[in-house]
């Protein structure tokens, strides 16, 4: 149970250490009017209006296209890397 209390506690402090730091420094002003938005649930920093989900899901498709594409193309150069070895009885 410890270790859990133990785990957790090092998970926030961090963050509150940095939440501490930017609340007294230069800025600190600004920082308590963007938490006490942020406790509201109101946008905070300006925040951008909400993605589109059917363009961020295209986003992540294309994406994962490209590295499934990187990835054939690897295993491409890679077979052809060890025909050649092959074919010309060059050891590695």
């Amino acid at each position: 149970m410890g270790n859990m209390l133990n785990d957790a506690l090092s998970k926030i402090m961090g963050p509150l250490v940095q939440l501490q730091k930017n609340l007294s420094g230069q800025d600190g002003e600004r920082w308590l009017d963007e938490l006490k938005k942020f406790l509201r649930k109101e946008p905070t920093w300006g925040a951008r209006p909400p993605v589109d989900k059917g363009k961020r899901e295209e986003k992540i498709a294309k994406i994962l296209a490209i590295i499934a594409l990187a990835s054939m193309i690897g295993a491409f150069f890679h077979s052809y890397l060890a025909f050649l070895l092959i074919f010309f009885r060059v050891s590695a």
